[in-house]
């Protein structure tokens, strides 16, 4: 007589990380997306990637479906001077060149759906899609991995993402450790036209695309991914707290930013002090419970987005029950991050803020590294992803009883 022992046990994320690709060099293969995505943004990496795959295109071959560039509202005229330079490398390479709005995620949605699903129905094999975020903004990675996610659900679709990073950011490693203190004041204060990298707040909207389970009179925890300003991140944390009065600071967990360059080092020290600043004022004194700590504080590397996906699904998790929202102002790959955990925990509320104007000189100049990361079959990662914390039944045991008395 046989028995079999089953055990139940939930799936750990440490089984599942491993279908996350790694962040690797951009190694262009000469291999062309079906669709490619980008931003029209005002900084010189903007045209980086798709100059790089423009250099590479045989004119004997057909040109390839589709590219789609994402147009913001604001510093228009700004952008507008990459304009006419990013459409002549995109037309070298595809049939046609559109133009979707940046600002609007429902918008975006309905209309990338729309040519994603064109595109796959002339094909007969697996879209290939390429999403180049070198001038994405934050909102729009967080859009654009929602709008992927779910037309993964029924197409299956190789996913790359490409980035290239600055040759430099504002402020350099120089004026940092000259003007630290003054820097990180101007950080937490209202900007101008003279501030380091934007300034104002045009708008703070929730993304409709992550609308969450907002429930009143649940505890509340905001999950902020902040930039190097804090006059956008104060408006979003007071637009998602249901309390006006709460402090800033009170259930809020800070995910912070490690540049994995050593001489970019300096940056998380100086996130960690505008932060601060922000939490306990113009004290000194870190008296009022407010500073950051290893309960309320992460760091995540600004790069390798596995760190950030991880982290969020951690979190997430141990917050079951609460009113849950996320605001994310990171770094580009870090976006990445966030948009595949919110792909797999749909609790989270979105919410996003627009500058009155990002500040073009006082930004980054350049272009530095290039990088990528290939999913292969991103429908299949979504799905690996969402597993993790099921209840997985098993069968542990099989022994053998004899001797035992006929029944």
């Amino acid at each position: 007589m046989s028995d079999k022992l089953a055990s139940v046990r939930e799936i750990p994320y440490s089984e599942v990380e491993g279908y996350l690709p790694p962040v690797e060099p951009f190694d262009w293969d000469g291999e062309f997306p079906d669709v490619l995505i980008c931003a029209l943004g005002f900084e010189d990496r903007t045209r980086a990637i798709v100059g790089r795959l423009a250099q590479t295109v045989d004119p004997s071959k057909s040109k390839h479906p589709l590219a789609v560039y994402c147009e913001y509202q604001t510093n228009n005229e700004d952008n507008a001077a990459n304009r006419g330079p990013l459409l002549a490398l995109l037309n070298v390479a595809y049939e046609r060149s559109v133009s979707v709005t940046a600002d609007d995620p429902a918008s975006l949605r309905a209309r990338m759906l729309d040519e994603l699903s064109q595109v796959a129905t002339s094909s007969a094999k697996p879209i290939s899609v390429m999403v180049d975020i070198s001038a994405a903004a934050g909102s729009l990675i967080l859009t654009l991995c929602a709008v992927l996610t779910e037309f993964s659900a029924t197409h299956r679709m190789r996913l790359r993402v490409a980035y290239a990073e600055a040759g430099s950011y504002e402020p350099s490693k120089d004026a940092y450790e000259v003007n630290g203190e003054q820097l990180v004041l101007k950080a937490c204060s209202s900007g101008d036209a003279s501030s380091l990298h934007e300034f104002g707040v045009a708008e703070v909207e929730i993304n409709e695309l992550y609308p969450g389970s907002p429930q009143e009179g649940r505890e509340e925890l905001i999950i902020a991914l902040p930039a190097y300003r804090t006059e956008r991140l104060s408006r979003c944390l007071r637009r998602v707290s249901s309390e006006p009065i709460l402090p800033i600071g009170d259930h809020v967990h800070w995910i912070l930013g490690e540049p994995p360059a050593n001489e970019l080092a300096f940056r998380l020290e100086f996130q960690k002090r505008v932060i601060t600043r922000l939490l306990v004022g113009e004290s000194e004194a870190v008296s009022s419970g407010k500073a950051l700590t290893s309960e309320n504080m992460s760091v995540t590397s600004t790069l390798h987005y596995q760190q950030t996906t991880r982290r969020i699904v951690e979190i997430v998790d141990a917050h079951l029950g609460h009113t849950l929202s996320l605001v994310h102002m990171g770094s580009k790959m870090q976006g990445l991050g966030a948009g595949l955990a919110l792909a797999v925990r749909s609790e989270v509320t979105v919410c996003y803020a627009r500058p009155t104007r990002f500040n073009p000189k006082l930004y980054s100049c350049g272009i530095g590294p290039m990088w990528q990361v290939d999913f292969s079959d991103f429908g299949v990662v979504v799905d690996m992803l969402r597993t993790v914390g099921r209840l997985q039944m098993t069968t542990a045991v099989e022994t053998v009883r004899s001797g035992l008395p006929a029944q």
